[in-house]
């Protein structure tokens, strides 16, 4: 086997010192080359590092949100874990009117649009009527606000659709993580 440019080998994981059940390899280098030798025991140092910057991250934005503002913080620390991370592109729907939405959603960056679906009476050449379907625009969820949670909480139908502005990355928590906790 032969190892290129930006090639890995090794693995990341302290391994107790006791025989191995799986053979060691070697790896002989054929020219000069650069290695970038990452001790186990530093990377995982560098995963809890990590990790807890991720966690103080959620705790800012929870805390953020003005229906959060009073919370306990050991609440907000459970809330902290059943979160995941999720990027939306620009105009995608987030949740549409009348179903009931799966989670629960913080805004971390970007912002989302929300629309009210009305049914309107649209005049066609021939002088009749016909009815449509038109989303009506009623205003903008920012950074630092969330929504979803009346709906999984209470499983009762989203009133509007939620359309992202720009690309929008998300703070989420399911609702199956939630009936766990």
């Amino acid at each position: 086997l032969q190892l290129r440019q930006w090639s890995t080998f090794g693995t990341l994981e302290v391994i107790p010192e006791i025989e191995s059940v799986a053979p060691a390899f070697s790896v002989v280098t054929e020219d000069d080359c650069e290695i970038l030798k990452i001790p186990a025991k530093e990377y995982a140092k560098l995963k809890l590092e990590k990790k807890k910057l991720e966690s103080i991250q959620k705790l800012e934005l929870i805390r953020k949100c003005p229906y959060y503002e009073e919370w306990p913080t050991l609440s907000i620390y459970e809330l902290i874990a059943l979160i995941k991370w999720k990027k939306f592109p620009p105009g995608h729907v987030i949740v549409e009117s009348g179903s009931i939405i799966s989670f629960v959603a913080y805004i971390n960056s970007g912002y989302c649009n929300v629309y009210r679906s009305i049914i309107g009476f649209v005049k066609l050449h021939s002088n009749k009527m016909k009815k449509t379907r038109k989303l009506v625009y009623m205003g903008r969820l920012k950074e630092k606000e969330s929504f979803g949670e009346i709906s999984v909480l209470l499983q009762e139908p989203f009133t509007c659709t939620i359309i992202t502005g720009r690309e929008v990355e998300l703070a989420i928590i399911e609702d199956k993580d939630l009936w766990v906790a």
